[in-house]
């Protein structure tokens, strides 16, 4: 399972989750960190990642087109980075149940 974190959440969240999300980038590694929704969604779209962001212009993307990709939307508030990684590991199980379901476009 690939994560695509959107450019809201530290680029350092990388080094906190590559043992458990190895293949996971942050949108600054793939060129993405000034890109539009739209670009950092069609970049997902073609390479297979489930978005992780703050913003709810990403589930109103998923509601609009059509999936992949899934969205992972964070409702945890203004947070650090160590806890944003916290709460993914926390959740770690459902994340993966999530992404193997072809049904479910977002993750609260």
């Amino acid at each position: 399972m690939k994560l695509l974190f959107e450019q809201n959440i530290s680029y350092r969240i990388i080094k906190h989750l590559g043992k458990y999300f190895p293949e996971s980038k942050h949108v600054s590694q793939v060129g993405l960190n000034d890109g539009s929704d739209t670009d950092i969604w069609n970049y997902a779209r073609r390479n297979e990642f489930i978005i992780v962001t703050f913003d709810a212009d990403f589930y109103d993307l998923s509601v609009l087109a059509e999936i992949p990709p899934k969205i992972i939307w964070l409702r945890i508030g203004n947070t650090s980075t160590l806890n944003i990684s916290n709460v993914l590991l926390k959740n770690m199980e459902m994340i993966i149940e999530f992404s193997d379901k072809k049904k479910y476009e977002c993750l609260l």
